[in-house]
């Protein structure tokens, strides 16, 4: 009877040092550079090589001048090669259905599209309704 009381004690004393789960914050979560991204799409691509650094250039230049996600069409998507066709298909039916997007987060209510996809495409992407 003696154990249970101190064990208790003991529990009781050691309670307060358990914490709850935080949540990271974004500013933190790993981001992937526009050169990772390329060597991840090329390790992907096994019998497309590329030969000079043109698709490299055209990242570099999106990610100065994203272009907004409302406007873009489906050859865009097709060339900045991120995204499967499904999910490409699944953004346009998206935004033929309930219109313009009006904030990024709404890329998360695409079926097909997770948080991966949508960090490797945020680079080169904006919202405007203009």
């Amino acid at each position: 009877m003696y154990y249970k009381v101190v064990l208790c004690c003991i529990f009781l004393c050691c309670i307060h040092l358990l914490k709850a789960q935080v949540p990271v914050p974004e500013t933190t979560m790993p981001t992937t550079t526009t050169e990772q991204q390329l060597e991840n799409i090329t390790e992907n691509s096994e019998d497309q090589e590329t030969e000079d650094d043109s698709y490299l250039q055209q990242l570099n230049q999106l990610m100065r001048n994203p272009l907004n996600i409302n406007t873009v069409d489906e050859n865009f998507l097709r060339d900045l090669r991120l995204l499967s066709p499904m999910q490409i298909m699944n953004f346009l039916k998206y935004r033929d259905l309930l219109g313009k997007l009006v904030n990024l987060y709404e890329l998360q209510a695409i079926p097909g599209w997770d948080l991966a996809t949508i960090q490797k495409i945020r680079p080169y992407i904006t919202v405007s309704n203009v």
